[in-house]
């Protein structure tokens, strides 16, 4: 029984410690995962305030898709490179609003290296965005300077990261369903064939060989038909894994 009771306050001193630890922040060098979470002291943390593209997320420029989610990772890379930096959790008025941690457990922190906030400088330099509903509040003007600059994800297209994020779980939970769709052949794809669906909605065709042999071209009307699928080199909109391409008129009525 004592040696059990020696063991709980054990494990309750370590726990109270690494709290502790937890909340007097961390020094040192930081290793960085993604574009807007860095591991100091060994602690994760999460730079408060702001959202950024995932890894898998891709963005536009001059007409072609690049990785924007790896760009993010590699730009927040360089702001810590060779520098101590410092992670405070948040507390006050920003732990109110946010929380502590966030759905992944990562701590929520202000981290700064030279002295310099890296949430801050991730939307100053364009591959951040203040994260809704309360980043605006501490970014918003940084956030419009780097709009008005052009400056990285600004020099192109994008879709904001959470809105992405919906996009992938509607995608996740919808593969494999086949549907049809009627449709005008559009050039807004950049790495497959694009479709305007009547519905108003993007798709784009994960076999576009098919367009091709159906001797279909951009602004001809069809009805794709195929198995919506979850990830592809398309990246854009929901894509079809198509099998059969017709007249617009030979597009079953119902699902």
């Amino acid at each position: 029984m004592a040696r059990l009771l020696i063991t709980v306050l054990l494990q309750a001193f370590v726990l109270l410690a690494s709290t502790q630890a937890i909340a007097a922040g961390s020094v040192g060098a930081a290793t960085v995962i993604d574009g807007r979470t860095l591991i100091v002291g060994g602690v994760r943390y999460r730079l408060f305030g702001i959202d950024v593209p995932d890894l898998g997320q891709t963005c536009e420029r001059f007409g072609r898709a690049y990785p924007c989610g790896s760009v993010a990772r590699t730009a927040l890379m360089d702001l810590v490179a060779g520098a101590c930096v410092s992670c405070q959790p948040v507390s006050g008025e920003r732990a109110a609003l946010a929380g502590r941690t966030d759905g992944q457990g990562r701590t929520l922190a202000i981290c700064k290296a030279t002295g310099v906030d890296l949430a801050w400088n991730m939307v100053h330099t364009g591959w951040a965005l203040p994260q809704l509903p309360y980043g605006r509040r501490y970014y918003g003007r940084i956030r419009a300077a780097a709009k008005a600059r052009r400056s990285g994800l600004w020099k192109g297209a994008f879709v904001k990261p959470w809105r992405w994020r919906e996009a992938q779980a509607g995608l996740r939970k919808a593969a494999g369903r086949k549907i049809c769709v009627r449709g005008r052949l559009t050039g807004e794809g950049v790495e497959c064939q694009a479709l305007r669906g009547v519905d108003g909605k993007l798709y784009t065709l994960g076999k576009p060989k098919v367009a091709a042999k159906s001797g279909v071209e951009a602004g001809v009307e069809v009805c794709a038909c195929g198995g919506v699928v979850a990830a592809s080199v398309c990246m854009q909109g929901t894509t079809i894994a198509v099998t059969r391409m017709s007249h617009p008129d030979d597009c079953p009525k119902r699902q």
